[in-house]
């Protein structure tokens, strides 16, 4: 049996971390491979929130919080440098960027790292961080990069133009089997609703006010038959400008959720749900953890913008790619009355192209030389 190292410094936290970690260790052990996982400790002292966690109350929290998770690797990272050091193979999954340096140069086997955005476009602070990382990890022996999307792979290799990267599509799969639809919209709201999502983190880059005015300015809107539905974790968003926007443009048939979302909840979230909206715009270069949900649970997606996310909904028609304000509202009031039968049949065949399953197979074939 081959053996392989996976370390994840977030898998104890909030968001998806342990999911993506547990579904790979599962598949990879049906194709005779042995993992062990390392993972610092995340268990909150104080409060609910551990300290890799970001506290989103916190002034500079997002700043902090790469410190606090610098220290905690590079103690970690010290503390087991032996089981670094005796590993054939060792995969990052996540981590702090600088931490991941030495984490790199105390592993002797072969290295392989999961980069989740190449991008560099923010500016001060954070920009800087990821080009010190850039310039200093082109001078590790890295044997594999994998990104999740086609333009961070594109991204990447301008700083990195001589290394191995691969596109591995984000399959997120929760553990628990989706709820019969009409028995989660009764559990969220009554079962004879339609229901239009925006599902995860609440980060001012993700638009939701633009996505706001559209369902306003919708057939949706006012319609009791209609529910906008908000579900997530605020970050840099607060409930009162979410509700300041739900006012502005005087939506009135709407539910709020603000909250970090646990398995059953967005099991039960993604069930009750018909479609998704995506208002991202061009904020990215890699794949959306709810976009990937959407394969599971069947549901369209009305996206802003093209960038990966775009791309891949276009590419693989799961749903409608909007570029304007009228497109979008126009998408939403087709779905409204039925989800288009080629949508519908697409999501089926997305499923399967970017399962599990297809994932481990990219990554055995990286893993086993090929």
């Amino acid at each position: 049996m081959k053996k392989l190292t996976l370390f994840s410094l977030t898998y104890e936290c909030r968001g998806h971390a342990k999911e993506y970690a547990n579904n790979f260790i599962k598949y990879s052990a049906l194709n005779d491979y042995d993992i062990t996982l390392l993972h610092p400790n995340n268990e909150p002292l104080s409060s609910d929130i551990g300290p890799l966690d970001l506290k989103p109350s916190q002034r500079f929290g997002a700043h902090r919080r790469i410190l606090r998770r610098f220290f905690i690797t590079l103690k970690y990272s010290l503390l087991n440098i032996k089981k670094f050091r005796l590993s054939n193979a060792v995969y990052f999954l996540d981590y702090e960027y600088f931490s991941l340096l030495l984490s790199l140069l105390i592993t002797k086997g072969d290295k392989y790292v999961l980069i989740h955005s190449a991008s560099i476009d923010k500016s001060g602070f954070y920009r800087l961080y990821k080009k010190i990382f850039f310039f200093f990890i082109k001078r590790v022996n890295v044997k594999c990069y994998f990104v999740t999307g086609q333009s961070a792979k594109t991204q990447l290799l301008k700083f990195l133009p001589d290394a191995r990267v691969e596109v591995v599509q984000f399959p997120s799969k929760l553990d628990l089997a989706p709820i019969p639809k009409l028995n989660a919209k009764e559990a969220l709201f009554s079962r004879d609703k339609k229901v239009f999502s925006l599902i995860g983190m609440i980060r001012p880059d993700k638009n939701y006010e633009f996505a706001i005015k559209c369902f306003a300015d919708s057939n949706a809107s006012n319609n009791n038959d209609n529910v906008l539905y908000i579900a997530g974790s605020p970050s840099g968003v607060s409930e009162e400008q979410l509700l300041g926007w739900l006012k502005k443009y005087k939506v009135e048939n709407y539910k709020l959720d603000l909250r970090y979302l646990t398995e059953e909840d967005l099991n039960l979230a993604f069930s009750a749900s018909d479609v998704l909206l995506v208002p991202y715009g061009d904020t990215g270069s890699s794949q959306s953890g709810p976009l990937s949900m959407c394969r599971e649970y069947g549901l369209p997606a009305i996206v802003k913008g093209g960038s990966e996310i775009g791309n891949y909904v276009m590419a693989n028609n799961v749903g409608v790619c909007c570029f304007d304000e009228s497109t979008f509202i126009d998408s939403i009031n087709i779905m409204i009355d039925a989800v288009p039968a080629d949508i519908i049949s697409s999501l089926a065949v997305a499923k399967k192209l970017y399962s599990w399953e297809s994932a481990i197979k990219k990554y055995l074939e990286v893993f086993n030389g090929k």
